[in-house]
């Protein structure tokens, strides 16, 4: 495996493919925004990762 950045490494050790395939099948696409503006929208596997890892860790979530 090559040099890939840290939170890559966390977020495909957190979500792994299998879980990744199941996830997609239930949640729907991210609506495109036409318009612009705004804050850009976080990857669905990033975020699905952070909360595995709270779920898992007991930490707090902010």
């Amino acid at each position: 495996m090559g040099k890939l950045p840290v939170v890559v490494r966390i977020v495909e050790r957190l979500v792994l493919d299998e879980l990744w395939e199941l996830f997609q099948r239930v949640v729907p696409e991210a609506p495109s925004r036409h318009q612009g503006g705004g804050r850009r929208r976080h990857g669905d596997r990033e975020v699905l990762a952070a909360i595995v890892f709270v779920a898992t860790s007991g930490c707090t979530w902010q």
